[in-house]
């Protein structure tokens, strides 16, 4: 995803400081979430002026939550983890 016309290292930069810069960004390019903008930042820095191939693994697994907003709650929908349990004791 481009980040154009906006520099990732400013973006990282602001999200550290006063934040401005990077919500008026975050907004503009229609990022749905902080969690899918920070993580387009990352991947652009770590791409940035490597020279080195650099390959990201995202997990796909995410489990409930330990305490925040409540233990074990998994968002919206099922978990890839709590759907594998599911599954798990279906069988």
């Amino acid at each position: 995803f481009s980040l154009h016309p906006y520099d990732p290292l400013e973006l990282y930069k602001s999200m550290l400081g006063t934040q401005s810069y990077a919500s008026a960004a975050m907004n503009a390019l229609g990022f749905p979430n902080t969690y899918t903008f920070s993580k387009c930042i990352c991947e652009h820095l770590l791409h940035g002026e490597n020279d080195q191939n650099t390959l990201i693994i995202r997990p796909s697994i995410v489990g409930p939550s330990v305490q925040e907003p409540f233990e074990g709650w998994a968002g919206e929908k099922p978990s890839t983890i709590v759907a594998a349990a599911c599954l798990y004791l279906k069988f």
